[in-house]
């Protein structure tokens, strides 16, 4: 189990929610604390993550909780992208943010913290979440053909629908956990340079390549950092198994293409998916 699992409980926000002024509206960490099996072991996000859905035992109850007194709640998210693969504009994977959006609304969330560091990108993500936060009630497929449909017109729906299906599908089994997130090598791949003795210099979170002041980061190769419960075998396969279900999404945006005709956006977007798949 990975060491950064611990979070701060729950119990005693709530017995100040329940002293503050009504007023005050309370924005918590929708996914912080969520629970599911990767590689055959629980693991728990405790990062923004677009890999779980959510909602986590912890907003739940702080959202119950909200209720109770007459709170106005907010759901904190990064719906473009996340520290799982902060290097890219956004992940088209707007079935899962529908999901966020749908689960939040059945708690009583009014509103949201959206994205702020990775993923500030305009994009379909962003459309999914105004156009969830609206809707009746209906099946995600149908969700996203129209989502697809309003971005790249009726002939190229279907084939876009399947493609960001596949793509949910294949982000849902990325291996999380912190130090994966933090020091691994994803989110610079491929242009990840690999060593053949170890570089003295540990790499810094969020391993993006350069820290806020510009200056290049090191390279992390001490394995034992950044694998968090997994064994690199594992990450490798999981990884690569990502990479191979993302080709099949992959060749659905392409022949959405066929149909679309000149759509510079849906060029865009396979540009994106391509690049996910290279990074993985």
């Amino acid at each position: 189990v990975s060491k950064h699992r611990d979070t701060a409980p729950i119990a005693p926000l709530l017995k100040v929610m329940a002293k503050t002024d009504r007023e005050v509206i309370w924005v918590g960490n929708f996914e912080h604390g969520c629970e599911k099996e990767v590689c055959g072991k629980r693991v728990q996000a405790h990062e923004y993550s677009l890999a779980f859905t959510g909602p986590a035992g912890d907003f739940r109850d702080l959202a119950l909780t909200a209720r109770e007194n007459d709170h106005t709640i907010y759901a904190k998210l990064q719906v473009g992208t996340s520290y799982e693969l902060s290097s890219v504009p956004h992940i088209p994977v707007p079935g899962i943010v529908a999901d966020k959006v749908r689960a939040a609304r059945e708690l009583g969330v009014t509103g949201s913290i959206l994205t702020w560091v990775p993923g500030g990108f305009p994009s379909p993500m962003l459309r999914a979440v105004g156009e969830a936060a609206f809707e009746s009630s209906g099946a995600a497929d149908a969700f996203l053909h129209r989502l697809a449909a309003i971005e790249w017109g009726e002939r190229a729906a279907a084939d876009v629908a399947a493609a960001w299906a596949i793509f949910a599908d294949a982000w849902q089994r990325y291996p999380f956990d912190i130090e994966v997130l933090y020091w691994g090598p994803i989110t610079r791949a491929p242009a990840y340079q690999l060593h053949l003795e170890r570089e003295e210099r540990l790499a810094k979170p969020y391993n993006w390549g350069f820290t806020r002041k510009r200056i290049p980061q090191p390279w992390e190769d001490r394995i034992s950092r950044w694998v968090g419960p997994y064994t690199p075998r594992e990450i490798f396969d999981t990884f690569r198994d990502m990479a191979q279900r993302w080709e099949i999404g992959l060749q659905k945006l392409e022949s959405a293409r066929t149909h679309a005709g000149d759509e510079p956006e849906l060029d865009r977007q396979i540009a994106v998916a391509s690049a996910i798949r290279l990074h993985f």
